[in-house]
């Protein structure tokens, strides 16, 4: 595995990945949570779930934008609270979780704010 040097340049492919990571740990919850429940009933639950918990609101309270690198205009016009860079940094690190540790370890992080009620 090659080690990345500090900072890391967040891309398009780690956000990419990230949401796929993100909708597989729902998907996942999802199956155990609603055994019983058909594949349709599971993609809709997945779909209104992932919408609602949306990665830029667990972004928010994570405080992830207290640990960006951003350019002066970026930190000037409010950089670390836009939900779009929340959420695109928040899939990134998904993403990182993922290739670093295990899916176990992407799933953990998602615990606690899906908080699916039934």
């Amino acid at each position: 595995m090659k080690i990345r040097p500090w900072p890391v340049m967040i891309t398009k492919d780690w956000n990419s990945l990230g949401d796929a990571v993100l909708e597989l740990c729902v998907s996942d919850l999802l199956m155990k949570k609603f055994p019983d429940y058909t594949e349709g009933q599971l993609s809709q639950l997945r779909a209104s779930v992932v919408k609602r918990n949306s990665p830029g609101e667990p972004g928010e309270n994570f405080k992830i934008g207290d640990y960006l690198l951003l350019g002066k205009g970026e930190e000037s016009s409010g950089g670390r609270t836009k939900p779009s860079l929340l959420s695109n940094t928040l899939e990134a690190l998904l993403a990182a979780i993922y290739l670093d540790s295990s899916f176990s370890g992407s799933l953990r992080i998602h615990q606690p704010p899906l908080c699916i009620a039934d």
